[in-house]
């Protein structure tokens, strides 16, 4: 290569012209030039040199017959190991340094062992993951399928049941008496909501019941001895004590308190 930079540089001086006019020329940077006429090739790959050949050869006048012969003479490319190769041969440089510093020991097996963890760790930590999904969408399924149960039996209202029927209660001055059939097998009270209604129940001096009852609900309780039974609208509820039928106890937004209910009948109160 110095033999043929030497003779481009002939050609250039005998020609009059400098590395300047050539680098304004031809585009070529002047470190590149004075590389190619050889004063240093270290920093020079010959990928690049021989485009950078072709057009200097071409600047100067040389024809393509000469060009090619320029060519033919430049330095070829040095085969350039793949990233692969060099990372394998990276890392067996750097094992064979480490068993050089660790004699005895088994590098080949320690590095198989630590694979084989960190992929016991990564399936692991997958297989959590899936569990926890899991386990989070059939608890979600779950909650959904005992809301459905509940909205469909708050829809479900029960059956109408066919008692015989007897003229309403009338509020009046003095409490009034009704239903005086004796059960011997205790007290029975049943309360459907024609609309919404607070009502507070005591079963023999126990609270059990102290709420609105929604429109269309229908309850009923037992009780041994007393039935103590206080509404903030009677219109609102048709009461069936010990097999009878009271469809209105009274007028409409009207609060009765303290409606005894015993097995010889239901006592009301003046309501409020």
């Amino acid at each position: 290569m110095d033999d043929l930079g030497a003779k481009l540089k002939k050609i250039r001086m005998e020609k009059g012209l400098s590395l300047e006019e050539v680098q304004k020329k031809t585009k070529i940077h002047l470190n590149i030039l004075k590389a190619i006429e050889g004063e240093s090739l270290t920093n020079l790959s010959p990928v690049y040199l021989k485009s950078f050949l072709k057009i200097y050869c071409r600047f100067l006048g040389i024809a393509d017959e000469g060009c090619s012969v320029v060519l033919k003479h430049s330095p070829k490319p040095a085969a350039q190991e793949k990233p692969a190769s060099q990372a394998k041969a990276a890392f067996k440089k750097a094992t064979e340094k480490l068993g050089e510093r660790l004699p005895g020991i088994d590098l080949k097996k320690i590095l198989i062992i630590l694979a084989v963890v960190v992929l016991s760790v990564m399936v692991i930590f997958a297989l959590t993951r899936m569990f926890g999904a899991w386990r989070k969408a059939a608890l979600v399924k779950k909650e959904m399928a005992s809301v459905i149960v509940v909205k469909k039996q708050e829809k479900k209202l029960p059956a109408q049941k066919t008692k015989p029927r007897v003229a309403a209660v009338k509020s009046a001055d003095k409490p009034v008496l009704a239903g005086k059939e004796s059960l011997s097998s205790g007290i029975r009270l049943g309360i459907r909501a024609k609309e919404n209604c607070f009502i507070v129940l005591k079963v023999d001096g126990r609270i059990v019941f102290q709420r609105v009852l929604g429109k269309g609900r229908y309850e009923n309780w037992q009780a041994k001895n007393k039935i103590e039974l206080s509404v903030g609208d009677a219109a609102a509820v048709e009461l069936e004590v010990n097999g009878q039928l009271f469809q209105k106890i009274g007028r409409k937004k009207q609060a009765i308190k303290n409606i005894v209910i015993t097995k010889d009948g239901m006592d009301i109160p003046n309501g409020r």
